[in-house]
């Protein structure tokens, strides 16, 4: 089981180790941003991140070890733009810098001021710089409860700041299961619904109201873009996260009371969805659709599970009969036709 230690901010280093930094993430993203319009071009769907790179070698100071991780990275990238069948292809445009322990080392501290040291090498061969990284509360627990440390790290830079992600692992196998099953319902109107007849987490109606002004901020948008766009002006940015933000937040609370409350041993019973499938005929709820974040839930609920050491196994639904009260229902005849020993 694995955990991920997000936003450790690198604002202890100073300001020439920084800047080496920032020379060294504009030309990886170049170099990954070349291998991906490369794979792409020649429709390269399954690239082996893992093969020969000679065919799309591109004149770099990188080092061969960088080149190798923007290799990965990209191959990573055009396997997700092929899956998700998108059409316009992939712009990288912010630094992310996904790096394996040839090219950053993590080494602790011998100091209480830091916890850890990244030894980062940059565009000066031989010259890497090292960068204290000092760990939030909440990154030190879950380090205790996940010991052992990966020596993967990523490092992304967002808003002029540069920020760390550390993945951290538990071994250990998961505890036997019961044989109670509970099945989980995921659905648009209560986030998760349980075969035992509990709902988690209610689609608010504050929720749906952030949709609509999201979906009016839009339009405005779009109407001054094309003004702009006659006047020669450089467009404004269409993107508004604030309804996603808001959505995952109540998909957090939802899916922490949800495992707290599952009987101890009990393995879960997940509807198989296939949310790229999903579509409604109304343009409102199409957008709220989109604003549930049903990938999300069904794949944030997947992690919370592993973390927790709790068995699971995706079933398929069954299509309910036209007078079932309610989205469990569904789950409980899963259930109730799959022999425990089976999740």
């Amino acid at each position: 089981m694995k955990k991920a230690l997000t936003y450790l901010k690198l604002n202890r280093a100073n300001t020439s180790k920084l800047h080496k930094l920032d020379e060294l993430a504009a030309e990886y993203q170049r170099v990954v941003q070349a291998y991906c319009d490369w794979l792409i071009a020649r429709e390269v769907r399954e690239p082996d991140k893992y093969g020969d790179i000679t065919e799309a070698d591109i004149p770099t100071p990188l080092s061969d070890r960088w080149q190798r991780c923007a290799w990965q990275q990209a191959c990573g990238i055009v396997r997700s733009w092929y899956s998700n069948e998108r059409t316009n292809p992939p712009v990288l445009k912010t630094f992310c810098l996904q790096g394996n322990a040839n090219v950053i080392k993590l080494e602790p501290a011998t100091t209480p001021t830091f916890d850890f040291w990244l030894k980062i090498s940059t565009l000066d061969k031989g010259r890497p710089i090292e960068v204290p990284l000092r760990l939030y509360r909440r990154a030190k627990e879950a380090l205790q409860k996940y010991p052992k440390l990966c020596t993967g790290v990523t490092l992304n830079k967002r808003e002029g700041q540069w920020y760390a992600t550390l993945v951290v692992e538990k071994p250990g196998k998961k505890p036997s299961a019961t044989k109670q099953v509970v099945g989980v319902d995921i659905g648009m109107v209560s986030m998760a619904a349980t075969s035992t007849g509990e709902e988690y987490g209610q689609v608010s109606k504050a929720l749906a109201k952030r949709v609509e002004q999201q979906a009016a901020r839009l339009a405005r948008k779009q109407k001054l873009n094309v003004c702009l766009k006659r006047k020669g002006l450089p467009p404004v940015g269409l993107s508004d996260r604030k309804a996603e933000a808001f959505a995952r937040n109540e998909i957090g609370l939802a899916l922490n009371e949800l495992v707290e409350k599952l009987p101890p041993g009990s393995p879960v019973a997940l509807e198989r969805l296939q949310v790229q499938d999903m579509r409604f005929k109304s343009r409102r709820m199409n957008r709220r659709l989109r604003a549930s974040q049903l990938g999300y839930l069904r794949d944030k609920l997947k992690f919370k599970l592993d973390e927790q050491g709790i068995r699971y196994r995706s079933v398929q639904r069954l299509t309910p009969a036209s007078n079932a009260p309610a989205a469990g229902l569904c789950m409980r005849t899963i259930v109730a036709r799959r022999p425990p020993s089976s999740v």
